[in-house]
C-alpha cells in the first residue's frame, strides 16, 4: 500500500493548517490510502522528519503562507532533505493566508515546485486557502466562500489520492472575488494595525532600513 505522509507546517497548535491535514488524511482514510499526519515542530523538528519523509511515496506540506510563503522550518526540512537524497516521491502543497488572493501566497508553491524539479521530485501541484485565519481554530464554513471551497478541498484531495496532478483552476474556483475599493480598505486596516503593533513595542513603522546601503 502506497504511503502518504501530510506535514503540518504550523507552530500553532489548533491552525487552519492543521486543520486542511486533517481534512485531507480523512478523505484518504476514507477512500483507503495509508496517510499520516505529522507536525514539523515535534519530534525532534525538521530534522526529526526526514526519516518519515524517506519512507513515504507521497508527501503533502500544509502550511501557512509568512511573508509570501513557507515559514522558514519548511526551507530548513528540504535544505535536510535534499541531503538525504530525494527518492522520487510525489509532492503536494496547501499554503493558507489572511490575503484572499491566491499570487500573495503561490510562491510557496512555486517554491516546493523548484525543489521537485532540482532533486527528481515529481511535484503534482497545491491549493492555495485564503482568509485563513479567520477559521482560528473553527472549522471552513467560517469562510464566506465555504462551500466553494469545500467543493474544491474535495477535487484536490481526490487528485492527491489518485496521485494525479492539480492545476492552478481547482483552487482559482475556490477563491473569493473581493471588489477593488474593498481590498484597497481592508489593506489600508491592516498597514495601519501592522504599523500600531510595531509603535507599541518601540518600533517606527517609518524609519529608514537599518539593513539599506549605498550599493544596492
Amino acid at each position: 500500500m502506497r504511503n502518504y505522509l501530510i506535514i503540518n507546517a504550523s507552530p500553532r497548535p489548533k491552525s487552519t493548517s492543521l486543520l486542511l491535514a486533517n481534512m485531507c488524511k480523512a478523505y484518504l482514510d476514507e477512500h483507503e490510502r495509508q496517510a499520516t499526519v505529522v507536525s514539523m515542530y515535534q519530534g525532534g523538528g525538521p530534522d526529526g522528519l526526514i526519516d518519515a519523509i524517506m519512507g513515504a511515496d507521497v508527501v503533502v506540506i500544509s502550511g501557512p503562507c509568512y511573508v509570501n510563503t513557507y515559514p522558514a522550518a519548511v526551507i530548513k526540512l528540504l535544505t535536510e532533505w535534499e541531503k538525504r537524497a530525494c527518492n522520487g516521491q510525489i509532492i503536494y502543497g496547501m499554503i493558507q493566508g489572511g490575503m484572499p488572493y491566491s499570487h500573495t501566497h503561490k510562491s510557496g508553491l512555486n517554491m516546493l515546485e523548484l525543489f521537485a524539479a532540482k532533486n527528481g521530485l515529481s511535484y503534482k501541484g497545491g491549493f492555495i486557502c485564503g482568509l485563513g485565519p479567520l477559521i482560528n481554530g473553527g472549522t471552513i464554513d467560517k469562510l464566506p466562500n465555504s462551500k466553494a471551497l469545500r467543493r474544491q478541498l474535495t477535487v484536490f484531495f481526490a487528485n492527491i489520492c489518485n496521485e494525479a496532478e492539480s492545476g492552478a483552476s481547482v483552487y482559482e474556483r475556490a477563491r473569493m472575488r473581493v471588489p477593488a475599493l474593498l481590498a484597497r480598505i481592508l489593506a489600508n486596516f491592516m498597514n495601519r494595525s501592522i504599523d500600531k503593533k510595531y509603535a507599541a513595542r518601540g518600533y517606527d513603522a517609518c524609519a529608514e532600513s537599518p539593513y539599506k546601503t549605498d550599493n544596492i
